[in-house]
């Protein structure tokens, strides 16, 4: 651990790049101390994973959207490195969930008081009359709802539907309202005043990734972060359903599988036998969505009916017509709208590296103050990262995770004033807080500016979403997920996109999950006549179809909201001369005219 006034004097600027390009660990961070093997494979899997993640972005989706590209103007630097030396740039937002104020703002059909969405913020419930409510419904179009401007009710660019037709409030998740790509959970007393709050930005890519190379170095870093010595290695383990002690395996390692959503990385409090903020958990907060939203906000847009080029500032319209992100959130409409400003202007761009989103905090003694207590910086502690860099002629922070108590012998927490007002909840904190994306770019493609980004009705290709061991997806969608509005949630909606691990010569069992081209009523699980065929990009990788499900209801990573999908059950065979690395996947529905796009960096052939 490093205080945040100490220790950051290394800065590393946007221009530097290494002759052989390679993507750094989130924050630059080294979870193995020296340059040990365990670190050279771990450095090796996370490029593999950040650079697959480039490719997926930049395919765009031309499966189902019209006017969703393969944008030219994002690149990923494994593969092109840059003619002249790239510009920095840096984006910044607040950390405390924005879609509050847009739902339960003075201005809304149910308004909150500042600390009722504070108290929300932290719990996922507020009180009236000291009786707890979790969230009021929302409306399920916002872009219909709130933007009649440009986006008239039943016109196209994600305004199409009821304004009145109303959903429970999402992210669907132990903390999943915590959307910003920053998570807390708090720490009290039996007296209920605070007494610890973990902070984390981080990606749970990087831990996945972490996972794979070893478990017990997690396991360590659990223990040592949330300041607990009683976390267990399996504790962390993905258990088979239905109360069984049993770990899944994975068989691409033969060890037990991570739980993303395990029993001290899960909701807003931590307790002798639970909860804990280890890294991020709500459904859109990714690193591989926000890779694909930066290539996504090159693409330059127009309004509709020929009202001429969207500019970067009108940043909920961005959301609405290029749709990638939910309307009024903080994080996604900013960051979409700074990379605009480069991309839709004749600039390639991707993002710095170390690639991440880190916290930002304050002026620390103007902002905070304990009687008595002359610095309060000690208080704050960045327990993971810290590295500063230089990018745009700015100094940012490369914080991944903070923990803020009372040091030994220095007046409690619950004596803390945020702004002159008594510390009552975690996020008038992180109401103080920022939140950084920092980006490059350099010249570019021009870019004739292109219609609302709308799902097609024709000339459709069946997706590719996901693939999984076979055994890993019946555990993760057979787990149910508690919250707070009790919506119908499963573990699968916290898997991610590192691709999952094959080894040449040998047989597997997977799950492909894939959004058809076709009425999905023409499927038919007792019918293989119906079933789609799966080719990979490399014939030594051959697929076999033995089975179909339908409706398989999840949150795809990156996404706010469950969607329905297939599921299909292929036994997959490597050959002994099948090419190393990451590889893509296309289905093809039985019905479908002509090949879709291959989706990139699927399976990992090792």
């Amino acid at each position: 651990m490093s205080s945040i006034t100490k220790g950051q004097t290394d800065t590393t600027t946007a221009a530097q790049q290494p002759a052989s390009f390679q993507f750094l660990p989130p924050g630059n961070i080294n979870d193995f101390p020296g340059n040990s093997d365990a670190y050279k494979q771990l450095l090796q899997l996370w490029n593999q994973n950040l650079s697959g993640f480039s490719e997926q972005a930049k395919a765009g989706n031309t499966w189902n959207n019209l006017n969703t590209p393969a944008p030219p103007n994002y690149y990923n630097p494994a593969f092109t490195m840059p003619p002249s030396t790239p510009t920095g740039t840096f984006i910044t937002w607040s950390p405390f969930p924005g879609r509050f104020q847009t739902y339960y703002g003075p201005n809304s059909t149910t308004p909150l008081s500042e600390q009722q969405m504070q108290e929300l913020a932290d719990t996922g419930y507020y009180t009236v009359n000291n009786v707890k409510h979790t969230f009021p419904n929302i409306t399920a179009t916002p872009c219909t709802a709130f933007d009649s401007k440009y986006f008239p009710s039943g016109s196209s660019c994600g305004c199409a539907g009821n304004p009145a037709s109303m959903i429970p409030y999402g992210p669907y998740g132990p903390r999943g309202w915590q959307d910003e790509y920053c998570e807390w959970s708090v720490t009290r007393d039996t007296g209920n005043s605070i007494t610890r709050i973990d902070i984390t930005c981080e990606n749970p890519e990087y831990w996945n990734s972490l996972w794979l190379v070893s478990p017990e170095r997690v396991l360590e870093l659990y223990r040592s972060t949330l300041g607990n010595k009683n976390i267990q290695l399996e504790d962390l383990q993905l258990h088979h359903p239905g109360g069984l002690k049993e770990p899944v395996i994975d068989p691409g390692t033969g060890r037990p599988a991570y739980n993303p959503l395990n029993k001290w990385n899960s909701g807003p409090a931590t307790t002798a036998t639970g909860g804990g903020a280890m890294h991020l958990t709500s459904t859109p907060n990714t690193l591989q969505t926000e890779i694909g939203l930066a290539a996504a906000a090159t693409v330059p847009r127009n309004y509709p009916n020929n009202g001429g080029k969207i500019p970067p500032g009108d940043i909920q319209t961005l959301v609405c017509s290029a749709q990638y992100g939910q309307y009024g959130r903080n994080s996604d409409p900013n960051i979409g709208a700074g990379v605009y400003r480069y991309g839709a202007n004749g600039n390639a761009v991707t993002l710095f590296n170390p690639p991440g989103l880190y916290i930002q905090l304050p002026n620390l003694n103007s902002t905070f103050s304990i009687p008595g207590v002359n610095d309060i910086s000690p208080y704050f502690v960045v327990s993971r990262g810290g590295e500063t860099v230089n990018v745009g002629g700015q100094n940012f922070n490369l914080n991944l995770h903070v923990t803020i108590q009372a040091p030994a012998n220095m007046p409690p927490l619950s004596k803390m004033l945020v702004n002159g007002k008594p510390l009552q909840w975690a996020s008038q904190i992180i109401q103080t807080f920022n939140m950084v994306i920092l980006a490059q770019a350099i010249p570019g493609q021009q870019q004739t500016p292109l219609a609302c980004s709308t799902p097609a009705t024709t000339g459709l290709h069946a997706q590719p979403l996901q693939l999984f061991h076979y055994d890993i997806f019946n555990a993760m969608y057979t787990t149910a997920i508690a919250n707070p509005v009790n919506f119908n949630m499963n573990l699968l909606s916290n898997s991610t996109y590192v691709a999952p691990t094959a080894i040449r010569g040998r047989g597997y069992r997977f799950i492909i999950t894939y959004q058809p081209a076709v009425d999905i009523s023409f499927l038919n699980p007792a019918d293989p006549s119906t079933w789609p065929t799966v080719t990979f990009d490399d014939p030594q990788i051959t697929v076999k179809v033995t089975g179909l499900i339908k409706n398989i209801t999840y949150a795809v990573p990156g996404n706010s909201y469950p969607s329905s999908s297939v599921a299909l059950i292929v036994t997959l065979e490597v050959n002994n001369n099948a090419v190393q690395g990451l590889h893509g996947i296309r289905i093809k529905d039985a019905r479908e005219t002509g090949n879709g796009p291959i989706m990139p960096s699927m399976l990992h052939i090792k």
